[in-house]
């Protein structure tokens, strides 16, 4: 062999040695790049289950969690036939978390007002008509004042802002921080007589 077929030879053998160099370092880095994506899914899809399964923890908590109301009773009806104080006797639905008061807002809503009424605190009359006053009936095991827990049985007081008359159409919604709104809604009867009337059910 010349001394030109062994530089071409040399010639091809160190191109070849070259590209493959080439070639490794682009598999390496194809390497690092798929493991670099990899750990990013990976950390996303980690990041996005906690999210759902916060939110999930959430909604269930918001559905569950409520008010129900047992009934309705108006007062003040003997002398001018109207309604002017509610009494409404409530406890939280079957798997309900606690329900804080001093979160919990009371809108009434008549023919010519509407009125909100915030927590006033544990007591037996309402005394004004900006806020309500809660008495307990019965008391859960977990109870403590200024919440409604499983097993609390609580009757809330409060003024209406207007006198309301016969045949008269009142809605109250109970609204909680966390948790479904109650409505209650009712037409006050045909003839009021009587100081205490049952308005619903």
């Amino acid at each position: 062999m010349n001394i030109g077929a062994k530089m071409e030879l040399f010639r091809l053998r160190r191109n070849k040695g070259v590209m493959g160099v080439g070639t490794l370092i682009i598999f390496i880095a194809i390497i690092l790049v798929a493991a670099i994506s990899a750990m990013v899914i990976v950390a996303m899809a980690g990041n996005l289950q906690q999210t759902g399964i916060a939110t999930g923890m959430d909604v269930e908590d918001s559905v569950a969690t409520g008010i129900e109301a047992m009934s309705v009773i108006g007062s003040d009806a003997t002398t001018d036939h109207t309604i002017e104080d509610l009494e409404l006797l409530l406890r939280v639905q079957s798997g309900s978390e606690p329900i804080n008061l001093n979160n919990t807002v009371i809108l009434v809503d008549t023919r010519t007002t509407s009125q909100d009424l915030e927590y006033g605190g544990v007591g037996t009359a309402a005394s004004g008509t900006t806020s309500y006053v809660v008495s307990y009936v019965k008391s859960g095991p977990d109870q403590e004042n200024d919440y409604l827990t499983r097993g609390d049985v609580v009757t809330v007081y409060l003024t209406l802002s207007s006198s309301n008359g016969e045949s008269e159409r009142i809605r109250v919604r109970i609204v909680p921080r966390l948790g479904q709104t109650t409505l209650i809604e009712f037409i006050t009867p045909s003839v009021m007589n009587d100081n205490r009337l049952r308005l619903w059910p």
